[in-house]
C-alpha cells in the first residue's frame, strides 16, 4: 500500500511541477536470504523492501543548493518484530569558484553532480551487511552516491558531499538528519543523528586534485543512552584529474569517536557474562549447575574515546562499455575503547553503531568494482571484496563466556546487481532490478562466524 501512495504521489508530482530541477524515485523489491539475521543461527527468511528518492536543485551563476530525502522500509516476514523503518535529509549548497583556466568555461557550464542511478537504487534495494570502505563517507566519494539501508558500509554513516571533477575550486556545505524507528521489541535501535559536514576540491598541480572532507556529528540513541556519540572525521584524498580514462590517488583519514556517557545501566548490561552456581540436588555431592545472568553484554562500558587513522589507495579504470574500481586500506587504532552490544540480533541497519563499527576494529580491506553495460543495455555491478578485521573487544562463546581477549573476523563477498532502465514516457520511466549475495564471515567469536546467501529483485518508477 505504501508503494502504490509513493507511486501517486510522484505522478502527481510529474503532472504539477514544470521545473527540471525536481526528480524522485520509488521502488519495491521483494527477496530471499538464508540468514538475514547475520549470525552463527542462520534462520532463513522472506523480505520486502520500499526505497523512495525525492531532489531538488536550483542553480545559480556560480553556485547550487541541492536538498534530497531517502527513505526505505524493511519488512521481514518470518521475524516481523524485526522489521523498521529509515530515512535521511541532505541539505548541501555548493559553490564553484572560477580559476584562471576554466573562466571561459564557466560562462557556458553550469555546476552540475548527478550520481549514478544504479547505484543509488543498489543502496536502497540491496540487504547486504555493508563492507566498511574508509567510512561509509569515503565510499560515497569512492563511488559517488547517496546511501540508505545498507550495513555494510560502514556506515554508513554521514553522507559525502562531493564535487565534480574538473579545474574548477568547489566549497560544500552540508547538514545531514537521520532517524531510524524499530518495532517495540527492538526498540534499542531506534536513534537519530545530525551531520555537519563541509567539503573543497582544488587543483594542487597541474594534472593533480586535493579534496578535503570534514564531518562533525552527533547520534543519539533513545532507549541505550550509553551508545550516543559524537563523532569528528577528516579525510584527506590525492588524486590525478578525474577527466583522465585512468584515475589514481591515496586517501588519508582520521576520526575520533566520543561516547557521551561514561555510567550504564547494571540492571540491563553487563560487560562479561555473570553466573551464579546451583547444587543439583540437597544432601547430595556432585556438579553444580550454572545458571547464567540474561542481561545483555555491552563490552567496556565504561571506556572511552576511540582514536583511527586510515590511509589507502585507489585505482580506477574506465572504457566504453566497461570499467573496473579497486582499493585497499588499512585502519589502525592508536586509542581504542570499543562499545557495542554483543550478541545482538541484528540485520541491516542505518549505522552499525549499536554493534560494530568501522572505529571498533583495524586490519586490511580490498575491494574490487566491475562495472559492465551488457547487451540490451543491462547495467552490471559485481563488488568482491575481503576484510581482516581485528577488534579490540573480547571474542566470546555463545553463552557469553570470554574465550580470546580479541575478536578477529575474516570476511570475504561476492554480489552482483543486475538492473534494466526503460523509458515509459518523456521524464517517467522504469527501472527492473535483480541482485544477489554471497558472504562468509570466520570469526573466533562464536556468534559472529556465519555465512549467507540471498537473491533479490523488484522494480522502480523514476520521474527526471
Amino acid at each position: 500500500m505504501k508503494f502504490i501512495i509513493h507511486i501517486v504521489a510522484l505522478v502527481f508530482l510529474n503532472c504539477s511541477i514544470l521545473y527540471s530541477q525536481f526528480s524522485g524515485f520509488t521502488s519495491v523489491g521483494y527477496g530471499y536470504n538464508n540468514n538475514p539475521l547475520y549470525n552463527y543461527q542462520k534462520l532463513a527468511d522472506q523480505l520486502k523492501q520500499t526505497y523512495t528518492e525525492l531532489n531538488f536543485k536550483k542553480e545559480y551563476k556560480t553556485s547550487k543548493l541541492e536538498l534530497k530525502y531517502v527513505s526505505g522500509l524493511m519488512l521481514f516476514n518470518r521475524f516481523e518484530a524485526r522489521n523498521y523503518y529509515e530515512h535521511k535529509f541532505l541539505g548541501n549548497y555548493k559553490i564553484k569558484f572560477s580559476n584562471k583556466t576554466d573562466k571561459a568555461n564557466d560562462q557556458k557550464t553550469s555546476v552540475e553532480y548527478e550520481p549514478e542511478l544504479e547505484d543509488e537504487q543498489q543502496d536502497g534495494q540491496e540487504e547486504t551487511e555493508q563492507d566498511d570502505e574508509l567510512l561509509t563517507e569515503e565510499e560515497d566519494l569512492a563511488e559517488n552516491k547517496f546511501e540508505l539501508g545498507t550495513e555494510n558500509s560502514e556506515p554508513s554513516n554521514d553522507e559525502i558531499l562531493l564535487a565534480e571533477d574538473s579545474t574548477g575550486n568547489f566549497l560544500d556545505n552540508g547538514i545531514l538528519l537521520s532517524s531510524r524507528h524499530d518495532k517495540k521489541a527492538y526498540k534499542e535501535f531506534d536513534n537519530f543523528s545530525v551531520d555537519l559536514l563541509l567539503s573543497y576540491r582544488s587543483i594542487l598541480f597541474e594534472n593533480v586534485y586535493y579534496r578535503i572532507y570534514n564531518s562533525f556529528g552527533y547520534r543519539n540513541y533513545n532507549n541505550l543512552m550509553e551508545l550516543s556519540n559524537i563523532t569528528e572525521q577528516f579525510f584527506l584524498q590525492l588524486g590525478n584529474n578525474n577527466n583522465k580514462e585512468i584515475h589514481y590517488g591515496i586517501d588519508l583519514f582520521v576520526g575520533y569517536k566520543f561516547y557521551t556517557k561514561t555510567v550504564y545501566d547494571t540492571s540491563r548490561f553487563e560487560p562479561v557474562r555473570t553466573f551464579v552456581e546451583k547444587k543439583t540436588g540437597v544432601g547430595k555431592p556432585g556438579a553444580k549447575l550454572k545458571i547464567y545472568s540474561d542481561k545483555k553484554i555491552l563490552t567496556k562500558p565504561q571506556a572511552n574515546g576511540i582514536l583511527q587513522i586510515a590511509t589507502g589507495l585507489f585505482f580506477e579504470k574506465q572504457w566504453n562499455n566497461t570499467g573496473i574500481e579497486a582499493s585497499v586500506l588499512y585502519r589502525y587504532n592508536p586509542r581504542a575503547a570499543v562499545r557495542y552490544l554483543a550478541q545482538y540480533v541484528n540485520s541491516s541497519i542505518l549505522t552499525d553503531d549499536i554493534y560494530n563499527d568501522h572505529f571498533s576494529y583495524r586490519g586490511i580491506e580490498t575491494k574490487i568494482r566491475f562495472k559492465q553495460i551488457l547487451p540490451f543495455k543491462i547495467n552490471m555491478l559485481l563488488d568482491i571484496v575481503y576484510q581482516q578485521k581485528r577488534f579490540e573487544a573480547p571474542a566470546l562463546n555463545l553463552v557469553g563466556e570470554k574465550i580470546s581477549t580479541n575478536r578477529k573476523d575474516l570476511r570475504s563477498s561476492v554480489e552482483i546487481y543486475l538492473s534494466k532502465y526503460i523509458d515509459i514516457t518523456d521524464g517517467l520511466g522504469l527501472d527492473i532490478y535483480l541482485s544477489g549475495v554471497l558472504l562468509r564471515n570466520q570469526s573466533n567469536d562464536n556468534y559472529n562466524d556465519f555465512s549467507l546467501q540471498g537473491i533479490s529483485g523488484g522494480f522502480g518508477i523514476g520521474i527526471y
